[in-house]
Formats: structure tokens, sequence, C-alpha cells
């Protein structure tokens, strides 16, 4: 039995919806009142986040929230399910289509973590020093400076209530599991590009943190948004998202 911490919203088609970086479920309140008469929603505190206990430090962070949502899946009944991933929740919404395809209708990644080149290169550099240095990460994630990553990559330099809403959510969380979020991505993103369901990728076109790949394919689509798409461009993404599941 899964022990994540979830609620449930909505009547329809289940639809999971998995959070970004160190940010609760409270990332879908713009959401889920454009979601909800069309789909059940399943929103998911992913391990370490909110009320959902951390995992063991030893373990993979993604292939281990790949197997607990399946166990919350048998839990809830349900033979399939959808599912709208956002940021590094694309990276566990990849992880799980990879290990259990069959209980996936379809995908949708909302801003995917799609970091080729030197973003990736940055972030791995970072991650060494961190595990020489640990307090710098730690320093790094924390008070002022969490909020200006978040201003900064988040909101592109707006002052935003939401970035400061942002930023409570993501300090509250515990440092090693955030840390724990980021040293275990699998790869740079390139393998988000090829997933075995049927998927649809939306882009924000001011995203400073995900790149496009080009040209734009089929299945993908732009958006007059930055990263924080799911509260700052809601509606075009219900839109996309309700439109591709009920093809």
């Amino acid at each position: 039995m899964s022990d994540l911490s979830y609620r449930v919203v909505g009547e329809g088609l289940p639809l999971l919806l998995l959070h970004g970086f160190g940010i609760s479920y409270n990332i879908w309140q713009t959401l889920v009142p454009l979601l909800k008469n069309n789909f059940q929603l399943i929103l998911v505190e992913l391990p370490g986040i909110g009320a959902s206990p951390p995992l063991p430090p030893t373990r993979s962070y993604y292939t281990s929230c790949a197997e607990v949502l399946d166990e919350l899946r048998c839990d809830l009944g349900l033979d399939t399910w959808s599912i709208l991933c956002y940021s590094t929740g694309s990276r566990v919404g990849e992880t799980y289509v990879r290990r259990y395809p069959t209980a996936v209708e379809s995908c949708v990644f909302l801003c995917p973590l799609h970091l080729p080149g030197w973003r990736w290169r940055m972030l791995q550099f970072v991650i060494g020093v961190d595990a020489v240095v640990p307090a710098f990460g730690t320093w790094a994630l924390s008070g002022p400076r969490l909020y200006s990553m978040v201003v900064s990559l988040g909101f592109n330099g707006r002052v935003e209530r939401r970035a400061a809403e942002w930023t409570r959510d993501i300090g509250s969380q515990r440092i090693t599991v955030l840390k724990q979020i980021l040293r275990d991505l699998p790869d740079d993103g390139r393998s988000l590009l090829a997933v075995n369901v049927p998927v649809r990728y939306i882009w924000g076109r001011q995203d400073l943190i995900t790149v496009c790949p080009r040209p734009v394919g089929k299945g993908h689509f732009r958006i007059n948004a930055n990263h924080a798409a799911p509260v700052l461009a809601a509606q075009d993404v219900a839109h996309l998202t309700i439109d591709f599941l009920k093809e």
C-alpha cells in the first residue's frame, strides 16, 4: 500500500498530476477548477514533499517514485490513468511511463525538464560542488537565495505574490530531499522526447529553465508563458490538456 499524501478532486477519466521541484500539490490550485469537470484528478505529493514520507537516501528517487505511484494506482482500483506532469515531475512521469507503460493512457509534459548543453553542465557542476561542500547547496536553497532563484528562473524576474508562495513551499521541504531530486536526475532530458505512449508537450516560449527542441515537432505546443505556466497560463494549459486527453 502506498503511503503517499494525495487528494482526489472531480469526476471523469482519472488524471494523475505530478508537481515540480519542491512544490506540493498546491501548485495546481489554479488549474484544478479548470480541469475537475472533465477528469477525476489525483493530486499527489511525491516522496519527501509535503506530508509524504521521504525515501531512504540510498534509493533512486525517480525509480522509487514510479514504484510508489503504481502502488497508489492499485490502491485506488484503477486499471489505467493519464498523467499531467510539470517540470521535475516530468522526469517522474517519464520514469513511470517506461516502467509501467500499460498503466498509462496518455501523458502531458508541461514545461518538461529538458536541459541540454550548458544548463545540464552547470547543474552537474553545482551538484559536484555540493557533494564536496554540502553547506553550499544548503545555503543556496534557503533564505533570500531561494527566493531570488524562484523569481529569476520561475517568473523571469517578475516580482509576483506567487513567487513568494512557491518560495515558502520549497523552503518548507527537507533540504536532503531537494538535493536528492536534483542529484538523481537520470540525464539532461533528451529521453523525455521519446516515450512510448500518446504524449503532448507544452513548452513556455519565455521559459528560462527548459529548452524546447527545434524544430518543434508533432505533439509539441508552445504557449506564451514562462516556467510558472501552471499558475500564469492555466487557461492555455487546461485547453491543451483537455483537447488532447478527450480526443
